[in-house]
């Protein structure tokens, strides 16, 4: 089983997203439970929100490709860069900000709460070709050629 790097922790403890509890439905983050530094999102039985509008979103441990990350969707101080992913309505699934590369990805799947099995699995596995297809990070711009002279 995986655990959380140190430094996804940091940023999950430092945004305020909260393991076995929800969001405060008013669109700022809920409070870290106690014991929550062991919390995996989506595994173990922890749940891991944040709140966008008036949706409440399930972080996953799932990476979400760069290259499908979209247009920023508002969010209230102190919680993570949310957007929106390419293909995917915002109100069924979003892209959270959480700079670990080697573990849940630079960007960490956000599920819709209350979405049927059936949409939840198709988006899982949309998110899981996209990251099959283009990786994690998006590809480095190719330098140009140098001048002739």
């Amino acid at each position: 089983m995986r655990r959380v790097s140190s430094r996804l922790l940091g940023v999950v403890l430092i945004a305020g997203l909260a393991c076995t509890s929800t969001g405060t439905g008013d669109g700022s983050p809920s409070r870290p439970a106690s014991g929550s530094a062991t919390c995996v999102p989506g595994e173990d039985g922890c749940t891991v929100t944040v709140v966008v509008r008036d949706v409440t979103y399930e972080l996953r441990c799932q990476p979400v490709a760069e290259a499908l990350v979209d247009v920023d969707l508002p969010r209230r101080s102190g919680q993570p860069k949310v957007k929106a992913i390419a293909g995917v309505s915002w109100t069924q699934a979003v892209a959270v900000q959480s700079d670990d590369p080697s573990g849940c990805g630079l960007w960490a799947l956000g599920l819709a709460a209350g979405l049927s099995r059936t949409t939840a699995d198709s988006i899982l596995a949309e998110i899981a070709r996209g990251v099959q297809a283009f990786g994690v990070t998006a590809s480095p711009m190719p330098e140009e050629p140098p001048a002739e002279g």
